[in-house]
């Protein structure tokens, strides 16, 4: 089958999810010049449709498509949200042994997430770029190219930068954020406790900025228009950090209450240009590819003298928190799930018990997870 007559066919369908996936994959292996799951995999074992597997959050699922080591895909019907589809394939993917590449599609769009321990990038495009010969927005490699890099090469689709060098500049530059607030202490009057504090309400609102719990387009458009006038940028701030300490409005944005007591006060610092295009640096990055022990490290090391020259050169990475967590933590708890699991074992099908036995099961299904 040919490209052309891939979109040409698919363009116009308008069957459900459950009507059209299989065959929309096993057309697609066709155009690309590959065998579909049902020819390719007699067994199952290593690329198939409908693989079983158990959810990360308990219970049993599906992935509509899996081949090992490559990639795991969920259809979902035109134009249906394919943000679902893709937290769905999370739940999944510890299962699917975490697949390089997670996809999700509705069968006119195509969204390719790369899951490999690396910043993340989503390769998008649609039924009709397939046929294009222009690059992705942001990327150099055609759909079409993409489409065949899922089968036969996944690390071409691999982004440069591990999560770990993200997490070192990011803490990098916040140090010099706190190194010139020091520097200009005789002018600011300011503590390093304050200092800490102002850098943890900075880093704190990255985040939320990337997962939509603050409009990304507040912070950004904060510090556009005041880059060079540090005065306003430090007003404008003040009242942003206020808005996420009761919840309000904030530059025709709404601002969710943010608890825990960081925004108690809407206090910020005296700033200098250099400090402000330091935090438009910062911004540009996507955070969710950034990990949250940079808190705990800059803090850390802003309050302890004998540690400043080492901001931002080092921060606690996840393999190193996992060295100590795990054998002290993680290790006992799975260890004890593993155990109360085996105990409520024969209590599990209380609803299909009658009377008595009914009633039996299910409190004594409670009695023992109540001990764990």
């Amino acid at each position: 089958m040919l490209p052309v007559d891939f979109v040409k066919k698919w363009k116009n369908v308008k069957l459900s999810e459950s009507a059209a996936a299989q065959s929309h994959f096993g057309d697609l292996c066709r155009m690309l010049g590959f065998e579909s799951p049902t020819d390719a995999d007699h067994t199952g074992e290593w690329f198939t449709f409908q693989k079983g597997l158990s959810k990360a959050t308990g219970g049993h699922g599906y992935a509509d498509v899996w081949r090992k080591g490559c990639f795991a895909w969920e259809y979902k019907g035109k134009h249906k949200d394919l943000e679902k589809a893709y937290a769905q394939l999370q739940l999944y993917r510890e299962a699917l042994e975490n697949p390089p590449l997670l996809v999700v599609c509705d069968m006119d769009r195509f969204e390719v997430h790369t899951n490999f321990n690396t910043v993340k990038a989503v390769y998008s495009f649609t039924l009709e770029d397939i046929v294009s010969d222009k690059p992705i927005a942001e990327h150099k490699l055609t759909a079409i190219a993409v489409l065949r890099a899922l089968f036969e090469d996944p690390n071409r689709l691999k982004p440069g930068q591990t999560v770990d060098a993200l997490t070192a500049e990011a803490a990098d530059d916040m140090g010099r954020v706190a190194a010139l607030l020091r520097k200009w202490n005789e002018i600011n009057k300011i503590t390093d406790h304050e200092i800490a504090k102002f850098v943890m309400r900075t880093v704190f609102c990255f985040f939320p900025t990337n997962v939509g719990l603050l409009k990304k387009e507040s912070f950004t458009q904060l510090i556009t228009v005041n880059r060079a006038q540090p005065d306003a940028f430090r007003k404008y701030l003040g009242q942003l950090f206020a808005a996420m300490k009761d919840g309000g409005e904030f530059l025709m944005h709404t601002v969710p209450q943010f608890n825990g007591g960081l925004f108690d006060d809407a206090s910020v610092p005296i700033l200098t240009t250099e400090q402000i295009l330091l935090l438009e640096k910062l911004n540009r990055h996507n955070w969710e590819d950034i990990e949250p022990s940079i808190f705990g490290t800059l803090f850390e090391r802003i309050l302890d003298p004998t540690r400043r020259k080492q901001l931002g050169a080092h921060y606690t990475s996840r393999e190193d928190i996992e060295i100590l967590v795990d054998p002290v933590l993680m290790a006992p708890l799975r260890r004890e799930w593993e155990e109360a699991k085996r105990q409520a074992e024969p209590y599990l099908d209380w609803r299909a018990a009658h009377g008595a036995d009914r009633d039996f099961y299910r409190t004594k299904l409670l009695e023992i997870l109540g001990r764990f």
